[in-house]
């Protein structure tokens, strides 16, 4: 079986692509190109792991699902995904995590009051503003923390969001927003210093799962920005409730708690929804008075940044019978000569606009040996 790729909706095209049982489903548009060979080079791994994973079709989008689009899609049966099922667009995006302003601010259809109060002991302060005024009124309460990060729910990788100390300040990051951002959303925390950032996560594809925890760091791109640099994880075989009694580090296994806290919160709100690959951002660090917070940012129900080091940990895994675990990692880099450790796998390496010359690889080794 080939891939199906769509060019846009005026102009849709199909590709073939040698990973036999991967579906890309039809999209608007497949991503950028980085994010396409990132696509393209798991679904190539799990392509291998689909005898070993009890199926013979896998649908890899770029995107979380909507509910309501899966049979338009040709899914029956949403365990054929690698991503995840939501009823409501806005539960694909950090705007989950964080209540409104008050119970007569302008929210999506569908929206949980309940969800955002049982979320409130793993996140981090703020909140979640679909209009300017909320917003500004969500700015002045977060200054009791100090500076305020202002983000973009629907951006990725570091970008579309800003720290932010003054009101005029804000007033004029607005000018700049569309439509979409306010239909889509903005989330208002306090800006944190001396940040710790976990990844907590886990996969299941057919029979095989496997969870990880490990921790996320940034880079620097060619613009002077600070944007997602990779990820370094330590994998095991079974779920996220396998994790708990595998680190006797206390910050991990709070971030660890917080991801599964938060999750069981989704499902209790929203039964609907249903994840292969779940990924959860956490963060611990100092804001402006000198308090220090633990919370989950974001969710990822969808291939991301970390995926290249799961599939290739899930592969390890599945070869080898007799590993418990293994230390798997991702690198984005926008050094223009990397340095790429022995045995590491390239899928990406080419210019990425302002943002200069980027390179990603991912690589795998047992437990124990730096990945």
């Amino acid at each position: 079986m080939g891939v199906l790729l769509a060019g846009n909706a005026m102009h849709p095209r199909v590709e073939r692509h040698p990973a036999p049982g991967i579906v890309f489903p039809p999209e608007s548009s497949p991503g950028a190109a980085h994010e396409l060979a990132s696509r393209r080079f798991c679904a190539g791994i799990l392509s291998d792991l689909l005898a070993d994973a009890g199926l013979a079709t896998l649908h890899v989008p770029r995107d979380t699902v909507l509910l309501h689009d899966l049979a338009g899609l040709g899914i029956d049966d949403a365990r054929l995904i690698f991503g995840g099922v939501v009823p409501h667009a806005f539960l694909a995006t950090k705007v989950i995590g964080h209540p409104l302003v008050d119970a007569q601010a302008r929210a999506p259809r569908g929206w949980s009051h309940a969800l955002a109060a049982r979320m409130a002991p793993c996140v981090l302060p703020g909140y979640s503003v679909f209009a300017a005024d909320d917003l500004i009124e969500a700015f002045r309460r977060m200054r009791a923390h100090g500076q305020v990060r202002v983000k973009c729910a629907g951006a990725r990788g570091g970008h579309g969001q800003a720290c932010i100390d003054e009101e005029a300040s804000l007033l004029r990051w607005m000018q700049d927003l569309q439509p979409v951002d306010w239909e889509a959303g903005l989330v208002v925390e306090p800006h944190l210093e001396q940040i710790v950032a976990f990844s907590i996560g886990a996969v299941s594809v057919g029979a095989i799962d496997i969870a990880y925890s490990g921790f996320q760091y940034d880079t620097v791109d060619g613009a002077e920005r600070r944007v997602y640099g990779g990820s370094r994880l330590h994998v095991v075989r079974g779920t996220l409730e396998s994790l708990q009694g595998t680190t006797a580090d206390a910050g991990m296994r709070a971030a660890i708690a917080h991801a599964r806290r938060y999750e069981a919160a989704v499902r209790d709100a929203f039964p609907d929804f249903f994840a292969t690959r779940r990924n959860y951002d956490i963060i611990r660090g100092v804001d402006g008075q000198g308090r220090t917070h633990c919370g989950v940012l974001e969710q990822s129900w969808r291939l991301g940044g970390a995926s290249p080091a799961e599939v290739l940990a899930m592969r390890a895994l599945v070869r080898d019978g007799t590993l418990a675990q293994v230390e798997a990692a991702t690198c984005e880099t926008y050094d223009p000569a990397p340095e790429i450790p022995a045995g590491a796998e390239v899928h990406f390496q080419g210019p990425l606009g302002s943002s200069g010359i980027l390179t990603k690889f991912a690589s795998v080794r047992p437990h124990g040996n730096p990945a």
